[in-house]
């Protein structure tokens, strides 16, 4: 008897674009029927209601108690097509069959179990789609290939298993010290293994940010270890021709992480993003789907320079106009593609994240630089009478309306837009960014907006499980308040006042 076998696709492979429908939370729900009746338990009922011995709903990410009560909602990630597909796949099993691609895992069976829940759960994180996810299954190609990989997917899978708590981290730090190890070993020489290393250097680096509290490591160090991966990728693959087929996915995911720690690294710690390969790469890549960032890798490049531009403006009260105008002109000619409705907000909601801090960072200061200038020429051709008339007319603060007006109505855009988005859909996950830059211009008069943001923030949370979006909801109150009180601040101040370095990514 023939054993019928699952032919996995490559990740590599050309793929048709998402659809939103994809993410439904009906579309992934598993068999709910137990021999021939209805499961009357609920099978993934959230720590909520379980908690209160109620019966859950199951809505994902958030049940309708815990929107009602306005509470976290911590459930299990839904299944996705690879459980469905091949729910036979027992890592290092010798009764199971034989897949298409050798599964030949071998190791404890704690470490399986955690292997097993990176492969089926925690990978979805990291995706867009989790049907459409090179993160799980698929990597499975290289785990034996490069030990750290195991280590490092073991690692992360550890801490989401936990919901991140810092009380039960410690298989979590266990398994990323030795990934560690075995990464320092490897980055010598990498040889055939850059793609897997690269990928072991993600994980250790995302999840020492995941981890760690606001004002600890948040994975700088291991940026510029991708970015050494990266910059060998990019000499030895200089032409089409001779690009491995994982070229694009190394280049997306690292100006992804670079454009979420951009505005985080101290200025004499940035590395130039504008070389001549990355931007050659980035020409080449332009729009094309990236399971981590969507249509979007281009946008974060133009990010990864407004963070830099914008840290370096905040350090050192310097400003370099010609550069302020090359940002925002290549910001607003950029244009999304928009074959798909969610990524296309989502896309537009990344340009509107650099825009309103180019304004509010920058354009703050020059208009402030520029009041000041007016009065110190007014004040030196005056005489001592006109002087004291002057003192006494002056406003509380210089407000240049039309800049606060189109940092607002920018604001707001980002906010109805991503509040439009379903909750239960997966690129959800990608919101917090832009979410929580465009949440800290809100001003008093939008109640209603700031009410939504805090709650998307609880929805993101309940999705992912990161700990950062906990900081947000605990950081935008205190921005709302300053700015309430008439001061004229940014949330990168704010941050740095508090030495926090908050990544959402």
């Amino acid at each position: 008897m023939k054993t019928k076998q699952i032919r996995f696709r490559l990740w590599n492979q050309p793929r048709s674009t998402p659809h939103a429908e994809s993410a439904a939370p009906a579309d992934r729900e598993c068999d709910t029927h137990v021999k021939g009746r209805e499961a009357r338990r609920s099978r993934s009922g959230c720590t909520e209601c379980r908690r209160r011995r109620v019966k859950c709903d199951e809505t994902f990410p958030v049940c309708v108690r815990c929107q009602k009560r306005g509470s976290f909602c911590q459930s299990p990630p839904r299944l996705t097509k690879w459980q469905h597909e091949a729910p036979w796949i027992k890592l290092g099993s010798s009764s199971s069959p034989a897949p298409t691609r050798q599964l030949a895992v071998t190791s404890k069976s704690d470490d399986k179990a955690l292997l097993r829940y990176w492969l089926e759960r925690a990978s979805q994180i990291m995706v867009i789609d989790p049907d459409e996810n090179p993160m799980s299954f698929p990597i499975l190609e290289y785990v034996e290939q490069c030990p750290s990989l195991k280590h490092a997917l073991q690692s992360v899978g550890a801490g989401h298993r936990h919901y991140f708590d810092p009380d039960k981290l410690s298989k979590c730090l266990e398994e990323r010290s030795s990934a560690l190890r075995l990464i320092i070993q490897d980055l010598s020489c990498p040889g055939d293994n850059l793609f897997p290393l690269f990928l072991s250097v993600l994980l250790v680096g995302l999840s020492t940010a995941w981890t760690n509290g606001p004002t600890a490591e948040f994975g700088q160090q291991h940026l510029r270890g991708a970015r050494a991966l990266t910059d060998i990728l990019l000499s030895d693959a200089s032409t089409r021709e001779t690009r491995p087929p994982y070229f694009n996915f190394v280049v997306g995911a690292y100006l992804y992480w670079d454009m979420a720690l951009a505005f985080l690294i101290p200025v004499e710690e940035q590395v130039s993003l504008n070389t001549d390969e990355m931007y050659s790469a980035l020409l080449d890549v332009g729009q094309e789907y990236h399971p981590i960032g969507g249509y979007s890798t281009e946008i974060f490049y133009l990010l990864g320079n407004v963070g830099r531009y914008c840290r370096s403006v905040v350090e050192t009260g310097v400003r370099d106009e010609s550069v302020e105008v090359a940002l925002q002109e290549e910001m607003e000619k950029w244009e999304p593609n928009r074959d798909n409705a969610q990524l296309g907000l989502m896309s537009d909601a990344f340009r509107s994240h650099g825009l309103i801090n180019l304004e509010a960072i920058c354009y703050r200061r020059r208009r402030d630089d520029a009041a000041g200038d007016a009065f110190m020429t007014e004040f030196l051709n005056m005489t001592c009478e006109e002087d004291t008339e002057l003192w006494q007319s002056l406003p509380s603060s210089s407000v240049d309306d039309d800049l606060e007006v189109r940092i607002r109505n920018r604001a707001l855009d980002v906010v109805h837009n991503l509040i439009s988005i379903p909750s239960s859909h997966a690129c959800t996950n990608l919101q917090a960014i832009p979410l929580f830059t465009a949440g800290s211009e809100l001003t008093k008069e939008d109640t209603r907006e700031r009410e939504l943001v805090l709650q998307r923030f609880k929805e993101v949370y309940s999705l992912n499980d990161l700990r950062a979006n906990l900081t947000a909801l605990e950081m935008l109150p205190e921005i709302w308040k300053r700015k309430d009180a008439g001061e004229s601040i940014s949330w990168l101040e704010v941050m740095l006042e508090k030495g926090w370095n908050i990544m959402l990514g």
